[in-house]
């Protein structure tokens, strides 16, 4: 394969011009991203890290590639590079140097990724010597365009593979650690009746999902196969799921583990495609609409309780007809669709002498309340295209024959 470069140039560091700070963020303590069983700990403790991110990046994309995307332990503290001949010196893969580390105690022999760059590279180190390997570049130079190519087009976010990459792919190639563990697959194809498999599977057969930690598999009826599902069954839609799947998540303070179920996988042909398509924009929009809403409450019913003051307007304080500053301050908060029911309720507190009351004001952090109230916020939703829908919309006849199937 030839590559041409488009954004880099030879011999120059992607990550040139680009400036990297510190983003603090609260991570758990103790926990093993490859190796250990967050649903098993009875304790957790959070402490604050320090990582280093692209700073042209906003917080919420920071926080959420600290989150999901970072391997928070379980990397050697100390690496060495290992001379192969059959690789260009610039993609020798690196081994843990267990001469360095048996000098540390037990507890410093592992770290975590703190550096954007150092995941990146990882990732696309681990394509780029697996691609070398089975000969899919024609030149070293191909490969090495490849590499510093897919590097800048990472850390601008012009494309974004999805989560399961970050977390499994280039730990071989740059950290020496060969285990294959599952992490985050969860909801794929139809749901339906579950039966649970031992938690202890290793890789997901096909048509399963992982939630909380474990693992099961999905036994959905054909409506037209002449089979009855049970009535005591419960029957589940991928919403059902990714409700469940998220509460789950908020009831672990799960954002930073990456060994649960946290991605709903659709087919492009499911019944609920067009819903699920829809979801997590309509949940955005409730997001909007509880920050801008908050904000409009908390203006105006403040205004409110401070016109209603009777050491400005003595007896007539609550009277609008005798009270200016109330009457314009009731009319602007109507105006702007505070709720009728809610403006009385501030009034009848203020008339019983409660002045400080407490107007919640939601944000857009990651993290916040907001964020917390709405479905999905926890899980990551990706649609699968098969190559019999590219063929369809390459022929208009054959568009015209795709329909969305029946629940299997």
């Amino acid at each position: 394969m030839k590559i041409k470069r488009l954004y880099t140039q030879e011999h120059n560091d992607p990550y040139y011009g680009l400036s990297f700070s510190g983003f603090e963020k609260d991570v758990l303590v103790g926990y093993d991203s490859l190796e250990d069983d967050f649903s098993q700990k009875e304790e957790i403790d959070f402490e604050r890290e320090v990582f280093y991110l692209p700073s042209h990046w906003d917080k919420m994309a920071k926080s959420m590639f600290v989150d999901w995307l970072m391997l928070k332990d379980g990397v050697p503290t100390f690496t060495k590079t290992i001379c192969d001949e059959s690789t260009p010196s610039w993609l020798w893969h690196s081994e843990p140097d267990w001469e360095k580390l048996e000098q540390l105690p037990r507890s410093l022999r592992t770290k975590g990724e703190k550096d954007a760059r150092d995941v990146i590279n990882r990732l696309v180190g681990g394509w780029t010597y697996t691609a070398w390997h089975n000969k899919i570049f024609d030149t070293a130079d191909d490969a090495c365009v490849f590499y510093d190519e897919l590097r800048y087009m990472l850390v601008n976010r012009l494309v974004f593979p999805e989560t399961a990459q970050w977390h499994f792919v280039g730990v071989d190639w740059a950290y020496g650690i060969h285990e294959k563990v599952v992490s985050d697959y969860a909801v794929v194809g139809d749901l339906k009746k579950t039966n649970h498999l031992p938690a202890d599977s290793k890789m997901p057969p096909k048509n399963t999902f992982g939630i909380w930690g474990g693992v099961g598999r999905m036994d959905s009826v054909t409506p037209d196969s002449g089979d009855s599902a049970d009535p005591s069954d419960t029957s589940f839609s991928a919403f059902d799921w990714s409700n469940l799947s998220n509460y789950m998540m908020q009831k672990g303070r799960d954002s930073s583990s990456k060994s649960h179920a946290k991605k709903i996988v659709l087919a492009a042909d499911h019944p609920e495609i067009e819903s699920f398509i829809d979801w997590k924009l309509h949940e955005e929009h409730k997001i909007a609409s509880l920050i801008t809403g908050s904000r409009v409450m908390h203006k105006y019913l403040k205004a409110i309780v401070a016109a209603a003051s009777e050491e400005i307007a003595g007896k007539y304080a609550f009277d609008e007809k005798h009270n200016p500053m109330l009457a314009r301050a009731l009319r602007n908060a109507r105006q702007s669709f505070v709720p009728e029911h809610t403006i009385q309720q501030v009034i009848h507190l203020t008339k019983q002498g409660v002045r400080n009351i407490n107007f919640s004001v939601f944000d857009a952090d990651w993290d916040g309340e907001a964020y917390r109230t709405v479905h999905g916020s926890r899980v990551h939703t990706a649609v699968r295209i098969p190559h019999t829908l590219v063929e369809a919309a390459q022929d208009e006849l054959l568009f015209d024959c795709w329909t969305l199937r029946h629940p299997t």
